[in-house]
């Protein structure tokens, strides 16, 4: 699903397809198994037992107080149908649980969908806008919610 996505919807995340096809399978499965569940939460929403989402929260034990959402893609077929509204409901819930106060995040600029979603559920944009990638004009903007 993470290709897919990065293939899908270049422009919502700062890795590239080309850099992450790369990876060996063995990478990507010991990602999921080091990661320390108070930590790290990969998300995936499931639409009769299809992947229709997923989403990935962490929190830096340096900043134990923040929550990363670190990504989140919903596929073309399934958006509109409030699973991404899900995804982030679960990746704050599971951050609160955790200790967490805060949620950041970095979004694409413009009127996107995500930066909609992101903004009814309570996160403002701070800082300044950044490009998203060395290699694109795309630019992001830092979105933070506290709870």
């Amino acid at each position: 699903m993470r290709l897919r996505a990065l293939k899908e919807s270049p422009e919502a995340f700062c890795s590239t397809y080309s850099g992450s096809i790369q990876l060996p399978d063995e990478d990507w499965q010991e990602r999921l198994r080091g990661l320390d569940p108070s930590l790290e939460r990969p998300l995936v929403a499931r639409v009769a037992n299809v992947d229709a989402g997923m989403g990935w929260v962490h929190i830096d034990p340096a900043e134990p107080r923040t929550a990363h959402l670190l990504q989140m893609w919903v596929p073309p077929e399934h958006r509109g149908r409030g699973l991404g509204r899900e995804l982030l409901s679960d990746a704050i819930t599971w951050a609160k649980q955790n200790g967490a106060s805060k949620m950041v995040l970095g979004v694409t600029t413009g009127d996107s969908p995500a930066r909609v979603m992101y903004e009814s559920a309570g996160f403002v944009a701070v800082g300044d806008e950044e490009l998203l990638r060395s290699d694109a004009d795309l630019m992001m903007q830092n979105m933070e919610c506290a709870f």
